[in-house]
């Protein structure tokens, strides 16, 4: 089954708990954030090293969590937003090659190994990251703040 990647989706697990991924999940969400704000795309080597991870191959999973958190939050699970939708943050940290990570492809393309066009990636679903005006607030609601 396809997930829509423009939007957060609820996972398994939030970032609320004591999981090395969920920890992972907390540290990384004010980087990315801060990526988003400048506006740049971050690769997972880069977020690996900005927390002091151990490992790039643990990503699609701390990414899966921070976007159930988002999910949570603009559906007014872990307290009250009134900002509407949240953008899938996660979109713009992608493979130290440039393309988005192989479950990302598969869902946009249907295949793990076919990535869409930069242009379409761009475009669909990482401009609308750059252009969220209310991060500040994102961080703010979930008690954390870019270092």
């Amino acid at each position: 089954m396809r997930v829509d990647v423009r939007y957060n989706s609820r996972g398994r697990y939030n970032m609320f708990g004591d999981r090395i991924t969920q920890q992972w999940a907390r540290d990384a969400l004010p980087v990315i954030v801060e990526r988003a704000q400048v506006p740049d795309v971050i690769r997972y080597g880069e977020l690996r090293s900005a927390i002091g991870a151990t490992t790039d191959r643990k990503w699609g999973n701390v990414c899966n969590i921070i976007s159930t958190t988002l999910y949570q939050l603009e559906h007014n699970e872990l307290q009250q937003w009134r900002r509407g939708r949240i953008p899938r943050l996660a979109n713009i940290v992608i493979r130290t090659n440039g393309k988005p990570g192989e479950w990302m492809c598969e869902q946009i393309t249907g295949d793990r190994r076919i990535a869409p066009s930069w242009r379409v990636y761009e475009t669909e679903y990482i401009k609308p990251v750059f252009c969220y005006q209310n991060w500040d607030e994102v961080l703010n609601a979930l008690n954390l703040q870019i270092n």
